[in-house]
């Protein structure tokens, strides 16, 4: 009995890992084998992140950073807590873009059914990022802030259960040439059932408190005038 008990929690347990992430590989980096691999190095891309492909510019890059801090270089580097501030677990990402060329994490996948939107843990310095699904751009909206990083969730319902390419693009720095590179700091990568209701822009929000306005005042004219007598 015991054993049919386990047995079923793993099956349900491996159709819930399978939701999360599809076909998409280690979307919260925990899967880094960098077992006796030095801080500020260089290391195999298919070591510090399986499952993706690191890109600066167009060039596929076969080695990625370690620990390793860019100072002004376009980089992409795997950080624990020692070099970063992962959001969750023992790993997260730094991207590095910098002068005229951006840096970029992408993979393909297999999006899973039922998914309505795509969530992830972001911290920006001196730029903004890019995601993109199947080549077109994820309108992201930020959800809430926690520790120090931000919470972006953005609605991809038409992507479900199809093969995709996901990319995530740290865009270049704001300022002059020499200006330290940007970074996007970034972590928990996950699919969900759930949509995100986007923020309503500042001119719907001006609509809207012009029309509360107008109803109260409409109410306040038809109000009737209680007039007191003055006795003579």
């Amino acid at each position: 009995m015991k054993i049919r008990i386990l047995l079923f929690t793993v099956f349900f347990a491996g159709i819930r890992l399978a939701f999360t992430q599809g076909t998409f590989q280690n979307l919260d980096f925990e899967a880094a084998n960098v077992f006796g691999a030095q801080q500020s190095i260089l290391i195999p891309t298919s070591k510090a992140l399986p499952g993706w492909q690191a890109y600066v510019g167009t060039t596929l890059q076969t080695q990625v950073g370690y620990d390793f801090i860019s100072t002004g270089a376009p980089l992409i580097s795997l950080v624990d807590n020692q070099a970063g501030a992962p959001t969750q677990g023992t790993y997260g990402v730094d991207i590095f873009s910098a002068f005229t060329t951006t840096s970029t994490l992408s993979q393909t996948g297999l999006v899973p059914l039922g998914t309505e939107s795509i969530r992830l843990d972001a911290t920006e310095e001196f730029s903004s990022f890019t995601m993109t699904l199947g080549g077109q751009t994820v309108n992201l909206t930020a959800l809430q802030t926690v520790s120090g990083h931000t919470v972006y969730g953005g609605n991809i319902g038409q992507f479900a259960g199809q093969n995709e390419t996901l990319s995530i693009t740290e865009n270049l720095p704001n300022g002059l040439p020499g200006q330290s590179p940007s970074l996007l700091q970034l972590d928990n990568i996950s699919f969900s059932s759930t949509t995100v209701a986007p923020e309503p822009s500042p001119l719907i929000l001006t609509g809207i408190a012009g029309a509360v306005f107008a109803v109260y005042w409409r109410l306040m004219l038809r109000k009737p005038c209680h007039r007191r007598s003055i006795p003579s």
